[in-house]
């Protein structure tokens, strides 16, 4: 949309995303809004540069406020810098004034600033420090402000008569980049700025390809680190701009039109929004895979409620021919019974873990039969039921740890499921220890092993699945 409100679409290959941030407004905090020399870092900028202020003999700066677990749970990380950049502007204006800076705790980082922080000290600017659970108060009486302050150090309250107080505040994602999150479908971190795919070895990428970022929509950051994220995200965004064509996964998901039932629900749960609803010449609303943005994980073929999704080298009936080959007969009864369970893990962390178990020679029962998926997401309820169905006693889910997923969220799903499941197989009277959830990260061998030894002890003392218990059949697909 240009100025004058006009539309046009761009077709495009790449998108670097840098919306900004704004400063958080900190309504209802230290007596904001009640009188106008009570004002935010952004607000003394404007001030100093437009010449407003007049005659200042005392001013006192709040840090973090509205941050760090008063209304936001992040630090900013570049409240303490500006804070001591704009006291020393104070100075400079006005040379005989007495600069506070009542802190919870001074962080800064990089050399320039360190500079500024003895420069600060130097000049007369006071730093204190105040209790997280004692903030400080800001009142106005007989038409001048009044600040109330315990000083930590010196466990003495403080009285201090201003002419100014400044409120140092977080940065937050505005909204115009909260709408363009919502419209590229991008992860917010829990502090509601955009997620990177990885935050060391991707730290300008979206898990989307073609998507980037830079700037303050990422995080917190100053001018510096923004810059040098723009300079990384210019030249991660040439790579694919300078090839003619994008080389996809072979493990994608593909969509049986006929089946499809157009609920939309793989598009709702999609990592990487590769499944999009559209409308057929005869009017059919269908799902369709965009492979390019695919990654095969499989969370849509395991959610799909009409089964009219599966992915490519990892289709239903593979899995269904692995299940029942696992176990071509019964466990037996009695006291040298031995529990037979199959393992369903992730490719990238618990199969890993499998296999470092075995590469560093921890020692578990061979109870078990591993059946790999590319993700704890793929594993589908109906294998969980199919393997019991078929001579298996119990069943493991495993997976990457949660916030460690490598499709992003995918794992949240097969938690969800997993949790589902739990009640559906109390409801059928099957015991709880027959189905269990592991995270299991491709560094922990040992965790691994320990946890097929307890399984198969907990397994041991319910003895044999009893198959006559369940009245799924699975589809034949």
């Amino acid at each position: 949309m240009d100025k004058s409100g006009d539309v046009s679409r761009i077709k495009v290959g790449t998108i670097i995303t840098a919306t900004g941030a704004d400063e958080y407004e900190p309504v209802g905090l230290y007596s904001y809004g009640s009188d106008p020399r009570i004002m935010t870092q952004k607000q003394l900028e404007t001030a100093l540069k437009e010449g407003k202020l007049k005659d200042i003999k005392e001013a006192v700066m709040i840090q973090c406020v509205g941050s760090r677990g008063q209304d936001l749970q992040y630090c900013s990380r570049v409240c303490c810098s500006t804070a001591i950049k704009n006291a020393l502007a104070i100075k400079e204006v006005f040379p005989e004034a007495k600069v506070e800076i009542l802190h919870n705790d001074i962080e800064v980082y990089g050399q320039r600033y360190e500079d500024n922080y003895r420069r600060a000290r130097e000049a007369g600017v006071r730093f204190k420090k105040y209790d997280p659970e004692k903030r400080p108060e800001v009142s106005t009486e007989d038409g001048d402000l009044k600040v109330n302050f315990h000083n930590q150090l010196m466990n003495r309250d403080m009285e201090y008569h201003p002419d100014l107080v400044i409120l140092s505040t977080p940065l937050v994602m505005n909204e115009g980049g909260q709408q363009v999150a919502k419209m590229l479908r991008t992860p917010l971190g829990q502090d509601k700025f955009m997620f990177e795919a990885h935050v060391k070895l991707r730290p300008v990428d979206f898990a989307t390809d073609g998507l980037y970022m830079c700037g303050t929509c990422h995080g917190p950051a100053d001018i510096t680190e923004s810059v040098a994220q723009a300079n990384a995200a210019a030249s991660h965004a040439v790579n694919p701009m300078t090839q003619e064509i994008v080389l996809t996964e072979a493990i994608t998901a593909s969509v049986d039109e006929e089946a499809c039932i157009g609920c939309g629900f793989c598009a709702d749960i999609c990592p990487y929004a590769a499944p999009k609803l559209v409308t057929r010449e005869d009017g059919k609303f269908v799902s369709r895979i965009n492979e390019a943005l695919c990654k095969g994980c499989g969370t849509c073929a395991a959610g799909c409620p009409s089964y009219a999704i599966t992915t490519r080298h990892y289709q239903n009936n593979q899995a269904m021919a692995m299940i029942h080959d696992a176990f071509p007969i019964p466990s037996e009864s009695g006291p040298d019974f031995e529990p037979q369970i199959i393992a369903f893990t992730c490719n990238w962390c618990s199969y890993a873990g499998a296999d470092l178990a075995g590469v560093s020679r921890f020692q578990y029962p061979p109870n078990i039969r591993i059946i790999r998926f590319m993700c704890s997401g793929r594993i589908d309820p109906m294998f969980v039921f199919e393997a019991l169905r078929s001579n298996a006693d119990a069943v493991l889910v495993s997976g990457c740890h949660i916030g460690d997923c490598h499709y992003i969220d995918a794992n949240y799903r097969t938690k969800e499921r997993f949790e589902s499941l739990k009640e559906v197989m109390a409801e059928l009277g099957i015991e709880p220890e027959r189905l269990r959830l592991a995270w299991i990260s491709a560094s922990e061998g040992g965790i691994f092993a320990e946890t097929i030894r307890t399984m198969v002890d907990e397994v041991k003392s319910v003895g044999p699945f009893d198959k006559s218990r369940l009245v799924y059949k699975a589809s034949e697909r």
